[in-house]
């Protein structure tokens, strides 16, 4: 099998706050988590910008408000996987699904201070 397989989907960023601070950290530990080396590509007036997708830093510097439409590239052999993932986290205004299901399990735990009277 190619590991050097480079796929890319178009997505809208619907998140009302654009790819902020969080968004960027929460999309660059789910980038992190993939072989692919991950990039976002936002097309300005001038040229396209790119940003790695596993910097905080580069991502926040393309200042992408709600609305933008950004490419995002993987290269790698789990580049299918990470763009799944990548998008669905897009489009889902970046609530990672592994922190939402860990706030879940900690949210349906007792209350030690509730349940310890019972």
């Amino acid at each position: 099998m190619n590991s050097r397989i480079t796929t890319s989907r178009t997505v809208i960023v619907t998140n009302p706050d654009g790819w902020h601070l969080r968004a960027a950290s929460v999309f660059a530990q789910v980038a992190d988590r993939f072989e692919s080396k991950v990039e976002i590509v936002v097309h300005t007036k001038e040229e396209p910008r790119r940003a790695c997708g596993t910097s905080v830093l580069q991502m926040v510097s393309l200042g992408i408000p709600e609305g933008s439409e950004v490419l995002v590239e993987a290269t790698g052999s789990d580049a299918e996987d990470a763009l799944r993932a990548l998008t669905a986290l897009i489009q889902m205004d970046f609530d990672d699904p592994h922190e939402i299901q860990n706030k879940k399990r900690t949210s349906d735990a007792p209350d030690p201070e509730t349940s310890a009277g019972r």
